[in-house]
């Protein structure tokens, strides 16, 4: 369920903990998932982010759609992997605004994320439907009528 709904999401923002013991946020493009890595994205070895996971592995992914009101609040660790032959197999073209050299292009690491626990939201009567319920909660100076956010954290 989680993995599907992250699919609808283009972006995540991730945050990690850094050296100073401040939270970083930062936003990543979602990847389509992979049968042994659902979660993962690429980095260059030598960014601050590498670095914050390199000294602590513990990541928090969140994602949230204007339109739908949806969101998800995903955390886990992430595993840091420099393996040439999957980042080629990987590597997409547009990733080149980024990575100009392509797959070859030394520093490039994948990020597999590993979820522990997601909490989660998601209109259960579709967007109209919640933008109304909105709506008449305004309207009448009430709270919405609204799912109540969902946690799980078996994958």
């Amino acid at each position: 369920m989680i993995y599907e709904l992250i699919q609808k999401f283009d972006t995540a923002m991730m945050t990690t903990q850094g050296r100073d013991g401040h939270m970083h946020s930062r936003p990543m493009a979602t990847q389509k998932p992979q049968p042994d890595s659902p979660i993962w994205f690429v980095g260059a070895l030598d960014s601050a982010k590498i670095e914050d996971l390199q000294k602590d592995p513990r990541i928090n992914l969140s994602y949230y759609n204007p339109g739908s009101r949806a969101w998800v609040s995903l955390s886990g660790k992430a595993r840091l992997d420099q393996n040439q032959e999957k980042i080629r197999q990987l590597w997409q073209e547009d990733w080149k605004i980024w990575f100009p050299e392509g797959p070859e292009q030394p520093g490039l690491v994948l990020i597999d994320v590993t979820a522990e626990t997601a909490t989660y939201w998601e209109s259960e009567h579709g967007r109209i439907a919640t933008w109304v319920s909105m709506a008449k909660a305004y309207v009448k100076g009430e709270q919405p009528d609204l799912s109540e956010p969902k946690t799980v954290s078996a994958f």
